[in-house]
């Protein structure tokens, strides 16, 4: 069945991942290709390899499954319009995007908060800008915007789980952690936080306790904010 064409274009048309089943002469078959990543983005894992390349086939692609965008070639990683369909579809496509700018940070951050992990340090305030946003709109919407217009706007936002972009690069300082050229992925934070609180520990330091509890205390604080924010 794997052979028949007409068989792997109505599965690929239900399931585009379905594509991995086919023969490889189907998965070069760009009608089909093209068939699957209509309905599945992961499809484009599967499709013959000269297909990263092709722009309607990875548009199509980042466009129902945004982190398909990790399987494009280099130069379509690269295309704006790629790159703002794929986290428009999906915010955490932002982490595979080296050249960020605000209008991809706010498409991001829009499609999905967990984003603001993801952007790179020197637009975190576009980020915290729309997510301080979003978070208002919703409070106000179930009616506690009114009795809480008072409250200042960074109490606002941080009650509502988002900091301003000051709080966050101060987190990701604490851990050592450098925005400003790639955003850290969750296992760089994971691997900055084991390696400072082991270095930091008080038990380490028994000559300077109260400094070591200190910097413990506040490497643990920077990473718990980040796990919320992502989490």
């Amino acid at each position: 069945l794997k052979l028949n064409r007409t068989v792997v274009l109505a599965a690929v048309r239900q399931d585009g991942g379905a594509l991995q089943h086919a023969a490889a002469s189907l998965q070069a078959d760009r009608s089909i290709v093209l068939e699957a990543c209509r309905q599945s983005g992961i499809a484009l894992e599967w499709a013959a390899k000269q297909f990263r390349a092709d722009r309607e086939i990875v548009l199509t692609a980042v466009s129902t499954f945004g982190c398909a965008l990790k399987w494009a070639s280099q130069a379509l990683q690269s295309d704006r319009a790629v790159v703002l369909a794929a986290v428009g579809s999906d915010g955490d496509a932002l982490s595979m995007v080296a050249e960020q700018d605000p209008e991809i940070v706010v498409t991001a951050v829009k499609a999905s908060q967990k984003a603001v992990v993801f952007v790179q340090m020197q637009f975190l305030q576009v980020a915290c800008a729309v997510l301080a946003g979003q978070c208002e709109q919703e409070f106000s919407s179930k009616g506690g915007y009114e009795e809480q217009r008072n409250i200042s706007t960074h109490s606002t936002v941080f009650a509502l789980k988002w900091p301003p972009a000051v709080e966050v690069q101060h987190y990701f300082e604490a851990l050592e952690l450098d925005g400003s050229v790639e955003a850290p992925t969750l296992a760089d934070v994971r691997s900055s936080y084991r390696r400072l609180a082991l270095e930091h520990h008080p038990d380490k330091h028994p000559d300077n306790s109260h400094a070591a509890t200190t910097k413990f205390q506040l490497i643990g604080e920077a990473y718990e904010a980040i796990m919320q924010l992502i989490i």
